[in-house]
């Protein structure tokens, strides 16, 4: 019999014996999808990736907006989907990935510590997706949103970035 994805340890995992408030439940949810991530890329057991974005994309659906926990399972879920867009080259896998960065950059306002290296990561969704599909706009705002991060007055990472510009 296979293996679900949802109970990979011996005896299974009932997460309905947690809280049903949707913030605790949430924050479980994340917190269940990064080892599924992490198991995923050692041991590649596609399952794994496939129960880290259904765990995560729950998880994204209770969360409150303003909640900051929000940007760890939106991380967490977009580096999943771009991951099975590798595999199986699903247009909806980058869209997916690309309008999550989206909205972590959108909740970053300016003057956010990190507000930079989501920037970052969101033009390097958009240059990796310019890759793969040939798609002229999104290689045209990476280099924008390069070029805004490198003036972004609390950037941390700047090397980074020049170096990510220069590719």
């Amino acid at each position: 019999m296979p293996r679900d994805p949802l109970l990979p340890y011996p005896g299974g995992l009932n997460l309905d014996i947690y809280s049903s408030r949707d913030h605790e439940r949430a924050a479980t949810l994340t917190n269940y999808s990064i080892p599924l991530w992490d198991r995923y890329r050692i041991l590649g057991a596609v399952e794994d990736l496939e129960a880290a974005i259904r765990v995560g994309t729950e998880a994204l659906e209770l969360e409150h907006p303003n909640n900051p926990s929000r940007f760890l399972t939106m991380t967490v879920l977009s580096n999943s989907l771009w991951k099975r867009f590798e595999l199986y080259g699903r247009p909806v896998d980058v869209e997916g990935q690309i309008q999550m960065r989206r909205d972590i950059v959108t909740q970053c306002p300016p003057g956010y510590p990190w507000r930079c290296i989501h920037l970052d990561n969101l033009a390097t969704t958009l240059s990796r997706s310019y890759r793969y599909t040939g798609n002229m706009d999104h290689l045209e705002e990476a280099i924008q949103l390069l070029r805004r991060a490198l003036r972004d007055p609390l950037r941390s990472d700047s090397e980074r970035i020049k170096s990510n510009l220069a590719n």
